[in-house]
């Protein structure tokens, strides 16, 4: 598909929204609350006829949009995947101040506590 095309359709999307915004501002309440009630009734029936896996890839999609994922991990498909083990160490210091554990490696390195 050219871009000049999926243009186009971008601007018609953009249109049509701006014609139903419009449409919305102009309703009274019972054509709003008729609106909603068919809107629900239609999305009831959509959901009701689809299948666990069309659940799982809708549900997916929406988490998708609201955090903003481009990828979804399949973690039951992992077995290439090489994963070791990193240790710091334990937390056994503490700050003479406020106790906070931290690891050997995090001191300062003018600090003359030697641990």
């Amino acid at each position: 598909m050219s871009s000049n095309i999926v243009g186009r359709k971008r601007s018609a999307d953009s249109a049509v929204a701006t014609r139903r915004r419009k449409q919305r501002l102009l309703e009274t309440s019972e054509q709003k609350t008729a609106r909603q009630t068919a809107d629900r009734e239609r999305v009831q029936r959509r959901r009701s006829a689809e299948t666990g896996e069309q659940r799982i890839e809708r549900c997916a999609d929406r988490r998708r949009r609201r955090y903003g994922l481009t990828a979804i991990l399949d973690i039951d498909n992992l077995s290439d995947v090489s994963v070791t083990k990193h240790n710091c160490g334990s937390l056994a210091l503490k700050c003479r101040h406020c106790d906070a554990a931290f690891y050997v490696d995090e001191r300062l390195s003018r600090s003359s506590v030697s641990h």
